[in-house]
């Protein structure tokens, strides 16, 4: 495990971090690593899946107190209760229908969002 470091940001200025962001991450993945990405709001997984994405077929689990799947908010699109739905958009996330738990008793600074980068195609058993 390597700390590549934060990427800096600027406060209102969410077109440009998001892009910082993503430069960043491609050049982890193009490195052949998986990052862990730890803080950030919502519009942070939809970030790091994008990505992978680029590279990599793979899962993701998400544990949180509410599904995270509006398409929009307040005409936000990329944050505020949708990262679920925007992973879901892209081509390398499996399975193609959402497996998600719910854990309406945990507090939002114990939720996860975790994304299982795999060479196999394989899928993750949901429950019907």
């Amino acid at each position: 495990m390597v700390d590549c470091g934060d990427v800096p940001v600027t406060f209102g200025d969410g077109r440009r971090n998001a892009e910082r962001a993503r430069t960043a991450l491609q050049g982890i993945v193009a490195q052949g690593t998986v990052p862990l990405v730890i803080g950030g709001d919502d519009s942070i997984p939809p970030m790091v899946a994008r990505a992978l994405a680029e590279q990599h077929r793979f899962h993701v689990v998400t544990v949180d107190a509410h599904l995270d799947f509006r398409d929009e908010v307040e005409g936000e699109r990329e944050g505020r209760s949708s990262p679920a739905r925007r992973m879901l958009e892209l081509a390398g996330v499996l399975p193609r229908r959402p497996c998600t738990s719910a854990c309406p008793r945990v507090r939002a600074w114990r939720c996860a969002t975790l994304m299982l980068a795999t060479s196999s195609g394989g899928s993750v058993p949901c429950a019907p």
